[in-house]
């Protein structure tokens, strides 16, 4: 896996809002070597996505749908390509709502390998050690410039915040259990870029043991209802 050179990753076009229209699942495992830059005044940072996770709506305990409606998960009704940011105590969270059959899930981007804007990047985290800028959803927003305020409900094509597709396509994903969840813990729907150094956590064995996960991705998918549950965009 290529990194932090480049001028070694080939940017192609960028992703499109019908890019986030499927299964969550599918759509996490495919940001996976994608490119994410987000652009300020300050200038552009961004880099390759080595890690995500996915949260299913409404049925999946750890997504924040999984409640109903409130003022907070409103991004899941404006449709796909909004993102959706959170804060878990002073740390910012960025997701994308995706849509399957009109039902609305979202994808955590956890962790990237820099890239573009390194030096604003280390301004912004107060270091030089590129390990520290961007292993974990907290730090990359913190890199990025990513806040609730400049970037939450927004649909991507409106938004500072771009995702391209490139050349980096030649790598294993590692599927473990999500991280920092009460719920739903030993679903396995974190998607890593196996050996890469800019993952926010490393795995043990257990964490990617088929045996102990008790979700069925096939049969959860089976159970979905056509209709939603709210109209979408009705906020």
């Amino acid at each position: 896996m290529y990194q932090n050179n480049p001028t070694e990753v080939k940017i192609f076009e960028e992703l499109s809002i019908d890019f986030f229209k499927g299964k969550c699942t599918d759509i996490a495992k495919s940001l996976l070597g994608k490119l994410l830059l987000n652009k300020t005044e300050e200038g552009i940072a961004g880099g390759i996505i080595v890690e995500t996770e996915a949260y299913l709506g409404k049925n999946d305990p750890a997504c924040h749908l999984s409640n109903g409606l409130t003022k907070r998960n409103r991004p899941f009704y404006k449709g796909k390509g909004t993102i959706y940011v959170f804060k878990i105590h002073r740390y910012n969270n960025l997701n994308v709502i995706s849509e399957y059959n009109s039902h609305p899930e979202c994808i955590l981007i956890r962790a990237i390998e820099p890239t573009h804007g390194l030096e604003l990047m280390k301004k912004r985290r107060g270091t030089d050690n590129l390990i520290k800028l961007a292993t974990g959803p907290g730090k990359l927003t913190e890199s990025l410039g990513i806040t609730k305020e400049n970037a939450n409900n927004k649909k991507l094509h409106s938004s500072m915040i771009s995702f391209y597709n490139t050349n980096l396509i030649n790598f294993d994903t590692i599927i473990t259990t999500r991280i920092g969840i009460s719920k739903a813990v030993d679903w396995p729907l974190r998607y890593c870029i196996d050996n890469n150094p800019f993952i926010s956590k490393k795995f043990g064995n257990n964490e990617i043991n088929d045996e102990l996960f008790s979700f069925n991705e096939d049969v959860y998918y089976e159970k979905f209802k056509i209709n939603r549950i709210y109209p979408l965009n009705e906020w």
